[in-house]
């Protein structure tokens, strides 16, 4: 019985959950169409991924994201940039791999040290010894 009664209350836990997340998607998103100089950006954090995808929508804006494209949503409005891949949205369209930071260094300090022994080599032809 008491197996029951958690998964009732987990139930009525997620579904208050639920309807706190959506009036405050709700809130942000009237306090943003009202006036944009009072909306905190920070404040969409924590509502995650599917809280930002109900603030766009409260918005007025649709997306869509890989899982939208197989249920066979319609598509956005907005159009993404030619160089960027559907479905990646910011920072992460522009991240590439990082160099090889152990073959530079050392390409650098045969550079150097060769550089070093030319130096030192015309110096002693010059110097007569």
């Amino acid at each position: 019985m008491s197996n029951e009664k958690f998964f009732e209350s987990a139930r009525s836990a997620i579904a208050d959950a639920d309807k706190a997340r959506k009036e405050t998607v709700h809130d942000l998103a009237t306090i943003f169409l009202r006036s944009g100089a009072d909306f905190d950006p920070l404040a969409l954090e924590r509502l995650g991924a599917a809280g930002l995808a109900a603030f766009l929508d409260d918005v007025g804006l649709e997306i869509q994201t890989g899982n939208d494209a197989k249920e066979g949503h319609p598509a956005s409005r907005s159009k993404p940039p030619g160089n960027r891949k559907i479905g990646q949205m910011g920072w992460q369209a522009l991240r590439r791999n990082e160099p090889v930071w152990a073959i530079r260094a050392i390409s650098v300090g045969i550079m150097s040290g060769s550089s070093i022994a030319v130096v030192g080599a015309l110096a002693l032809a010059f110097t007569g010894n």
